[in-house]
């Protein structure tokens, strides 16, 4: 058997990986406004292992889009040169912190492949490439409404024969970037929509997080709960917080209704702020909150309806559905960018304070998202370091999850969280309790985590026979640091998050061995593969990873306002294919 490495030893490596230094962007140095695009959308197709084609192209069209809206005041065809870098590293951070992979903008060549600043064959305003040879026929081709198959074909092909003969057997890059160019200048016209014509240009759909008539964050009425309920007859689930029900929206929607006891500490108005305040988190891996319902006597949360319930339920209910052992991993990760993102990526930074499998819920394709931010708590001095500024505070946490620290300083810190995050990935790797025989999970470990030869018997045995070691010595670890007594030795969110994409995350060594192998864009380092065996068989990987992959870092990600502008990134379904329209240098 391999020897793990130490704990200190991985833990140090990545503590300097996450402190090196970067570019310090100014998200104002970047004229273009990013605050448009359906992000959870994006998010999704990205997510997708077979869908690296079509994440580039929604990449692209939003970059696209966002030039042309730039060009309707300045009429360049994309940012000035001078702002090129400031706006790729913008746009790099803010995909991030909406949830896409951070390897996605390196294989798709933002910066290299698909650029703002389209400077083609001379051309750098809207005025010269409309005047430019045979331009007119592209705006015959496309003036009329693009929603068809018939109609966007003529204008691909119009656009390509433009192409072709504007720029001759150039390059891929300067064939994408003219390409860029002349939808900023077809757009810039003004009698068609902007977003539509992306869709054709681009063969996507839904860019933008404002079409479609989905419910947007806001105040329902308490007849439209009872409606959304059937008086309240469709009881999902109960327990201290409420009643959970299912409920049906006016637009057709369905969403999870949490009728809450009433606080006789928190009034109407506060409940209110409160519920505007988490309106503006969004994020793939926390349940989006849809909007709410406040009135003298009753107080009701509508979230988005998470069809697989919670990891409480797969864990420990007596009908439990059993998850696999890749399944189990790739939650892990899912919650880690939860705790990242409200720890590093709002301001001010947020607690969580009551992380466990009833706060995690999982949808229809098993992606898992945090809930019951409403329990989060935040530094009021916004300091960019979160553990820095505790916040002295009584949490409704639950026993078995509670940071040691917390029973003595009653301050919770985002340690607070990765101490309860470290118990949560426990109870992910055994199926165990929390609390069994009044003995904790976290103290019944120790002596497993703490011996090789053992390390296997922590496995929840209805996985025991489909884990990868390698991979169990990485959680371990993780898991022995994530529950150190001493908060100050455990890591930060972001340094547990880089550790699981570089050793665990399959979705994001597959994104950068496409990288290394297709486009060249972005280089891996690493070693092959080691399989760990114990007695009795071969332990079956769930990867198939030929290689480690050595990912950027999340925390290379800027921190950021919580913005309330998309409100519904989570909830847009993933739209149906476009048409193949046939044109792959066009698309390209």
């Amino acid at each position: 058997m391999r020897r793990r490495l130490a704990p200190a030893l991985l833990l140090a490596a990545a503590l300097l990986l996450a402190a090196r230094p970067g570019p310090v962007v100014i998200a104002a140095d970047c004229p273009l406004d990013l605050s448009w695009p359906n992000y959870g959308l994006i998010a999704s197709v990205c997510s997708d292992q077979n869908g690296h084609s079509k994440c580039c192209r929604y990449i692209n069209a939003v970059l696209a889009v966002s030039s042309a809206m730039y060009a309707n005041t300045t009429g360049t065809l994309g940012v000035p040169a001078q702002f090129s870098d400031a706006c790729i590293a913008n746009i790099s951070d803010t995909l991030v912190s909406k949830g896409i992979l951070p390897t996605a903008a390196s294989f798709c060549g933002l910066g290299i492949k698909i650029q703002v600043s389209y400077q083609c064959v001379g051309m750098a305003t809207i005025l010269e490439m409309l005047q430019s040879p045979n331009f007119s026929d592209v705006t015959r081709s496309c003036a009329t409404t693009l929603s068809d198959d018939v109609t966007c074909k003529r204008c691909l092909n119009s656009g390509l024969s433009y192409l072709r003969h504007l720029v001759g057997e150039q390059d891929n890059v300067t064939l994408n970037t003219c390409r860029d160019a002349a939808f900023v200048a077809f757009v810039r016209q003004g009698n068609i929509s902007t977003v539509d014509t992306a869709g054709c240009f681009f063969s996507v759909q839904g860019l933008s997080a404002l079409q479609g008539n989905s419910t947007i964050f806001g105040r329902f009425s308490y007849k439209e709960m009872k409606k959304a309920t059937r008086n309240f007859s469709t009881v999902l689930g109960e327990g201290q917080d409420g009643t959970v029900f299912r409920g049906q929206l006016n637009d057709g929607s369905v969403a999870a209704i949490r009728r809450v006891e009433c606080s006789p500490k928190q009034s109407q108005h506060e409940f209110c702020k409160e519920m505007e305040f988490l309106g503006r988190l969004h994020h793939r891996h926390l349940v989006g909150l849809k909007g709410f319902c406040s009135t003298r006597f009753e107080r009701f949360q509508v979230y988005e309806y998470m069809e697989n319930g919670s990891l409480q339920d797969h864990l420990h209910s007596p009908s439990k559905h059993l998850l696999p052992w890749k399944n189990r991993v790739q939650i892990a990760i899912d919650v880690a960018n939860a705790l990242e993102y409200l720890h590093f990526y709002c301001d001010p930074p947020l607690y969580h304070g009551d992380v466990k499998p009833s706060n995690v819920f999982l949808d229809k394709n098993y992606l898992a998202k945090l809930a019951g931010c409403g329990l989060a708590h935040h530094s009021s001095s916004g300091n960019t370091t979160p553990s820095r500024t505790p916040v002295n505070v009584k949490i409704q946490a639950t026993p078995g999850y509670v940071d040691p620290e917390y029973m003595v300083t009653q301050e919770v810190t985002m340690k607070s969280d990765v101490y309860s995050y470290g118990v949560l990935l426990l109870e992910l790797v055994t199926g165990k309790p929390v609390i069994q025989d009044n003995k904790s999970l976290v103290e019944w470990s120790r002596e497993l985590i703490g011996t090789d030869y053992r390390l296997h018997e922590l496995v929840d045995p209805s996985v025991v026979d489909a884990f990868d070691l390698d991979e169990l010595q990485v959680v371990a670890d993780v898991i022995h640091w994530c529950t150190h007594r001493d908060g100050a030795a455990r890591p930060s969110m972001k340094q547990v998050l880089r550790i699981l994409y570089e050793r665990l995350d399959p979705l994001s060594g597959r994104f950068a061995r496409a990288v290394e192998g297709e486009e060249g864009y972005y280089y891996c380092h690493g070693g092959g593969r080691v399989k760990g065996k114990q007695a009795g068989g071969d332990l079956i990987g769930f990867s198939g990873d030929a290689a480690r992959s050595w990912l950027p870092s999340s925390s290379s990600t800027s921190r950021s306002h919580c913005s309330r502008s998309v409100l519904l990134e989570c909830n847009s379904p993933e739209p149906e294919s476009s048409p193949a329209h046939g044109n792959a240098a066009f698309l390209a």
